[in-house]
């Protein structure tokens, strides 16, 4: 089939997938890249490849592949799609749990603090009427911003990082010269 028809995306999708089904995984990557250089929004492949990302431990590659197909997807209630959403929800329980958020947290505050130039304190408040917020140095009068959390939130760090995004996305508008 490919000696009569060397760009056909469907047969390289397929020979890909079964050359994957058989481990043999670098021969399976050959002919999904091909596929996909080919068709590069066709779902089927970019879905191949999210799963042959995952069979190599590369989970990184295999989420971004997998969100890609879910994307490229007109029709959302298709084998395909419900499939996609299970191995996306699944891969990113795996990259999570290999994260160390207290970690992340530290990580973002300290390098938000060097590029405002200003202390970034982080509290639990059991009192807040949300999971998080952030309070600004400069409305509320003090020489720090403050980040405030319910400790009992289910992903309490992620509400962190959260808030910081918004602290850092101010400075970078006031820096542009948008108030």
């Amino acid at each position: 089939m490919l000696a009569l028809k060397p760009d056909d995306h469907l047969a390289l999708n397929n020979i890909g997938v079964k050359l994957m089904e058989a481990s043999k995984l670098k021969q399976a990557q050959q002919y999904l890249d091909l596929a996909k250089e080919i068709k590069p929004d066709y779902p089927n492949t970019l879905h191949a490849l999210a799963m042959l990302h995952e069979k190599k431990g590369e989970l990184q590659e295999a989420f971004k592949a997998a969100v890609e197909s879910l994307k490229r997807q007109s029709k959302k209630n298709t084998p395909l799609y419900k499939n996609g959403i299970g191995f996306v929800l699944d891969v990113a329980s795996r990259l999570t749990s290999q994260i160390d958020s207290k970690k992340a947290v530290t990580s973002f505050v300290n390098e938000l603090e060097v590029k405002t130039n200003t202390d970034i304190r982080v509290r639990e408040d059991t009192e807040i009427n949300t999971a998080a917020k952030i309070e600004y140095a400069e409305v509320h009068g003090r020489d720090h911003d403050l980040v405030l959390y319910k400790p009992k939130h289910p992903g309490v760090d992620h509400l962190i990082l959260h808030e910081l995004t918004h602290l850092e996305l101010a400075h970078e508008a006031r820096e542009a010269g948008h108030p």
